[in-house]
């Protein structure tokens, strides 16, 4: 029960970094757009 408790964690930081990085990438990417375009 405390490995299921572990895993779940483990899986739910995952998934909390992974939105985390998809959202850098996205607000890094429309900078780069909107730097390059002005």
């Amino acid at each position: 029960m405390v490995i299921t408790v572990v895993v779940w964690d483990i899986s739910t930081m995952n998934v909390a970094v992974l939105l985390l990085g998809c959202r850098i990438a996205l607000v890094a990417s429309s900078a780069t757009m909107s730097s390059a375009s002005s």
